[in-house]
């Protein structure tokens, strides 16, 4: 995806010579990731506080769920809002649930819409 973005940095520079290359890259770049960046810190907040006990868990549910899907569906350049999408929202928020009860759950019904 980073290749496509440049593509279109460049396109853009070549039509308007005054736009900074950097700049328009950035603004392209950050326009597809931002969301997925703010997901990512969430979700590392919560796994650094995840005792073994939580995470074989995850892994237990995660293998559930997973194990009846197509994993070539998700799209590797939005890594965790690809498996949201992916599980559907409503096993994500299941599986925050069960692992960390209702307080997270909260939280992370907040970032349901920046899942595109």
């Amino acid at each position: 995806m980073g290749a496509l973005l440049l593509a279109k940095a460049i396109a853009n520079k070549i039509s308007d010579p005054k736009i900074s290359l950097v700049d328009e890259y950035e603004k392209n770049w950050l326009s597809n990731f931002k969301n997925e960046i703010e997901l990512m810190k969430f979700a590392r907040k919560l796994y650094e506080n995840m005792d073994n006990d939580k995470i074989e868990k995850l892994f237990s549910i995660a293998k559930e769920v997973l194990s009846t899907k197509d994993v070539l569906e998700i799209d590797y350049d939005l890594h965790l809002s690809s498996i949201i999408k992916f599980i559907g929202v409503k096993n994500a928020l299941k599986i925050c649930k069960e692992i960390f009860g209702n307080v997270v759950t909260n939280h992370l019904k907040k970032f349901n819409n920046l899942i595109k």
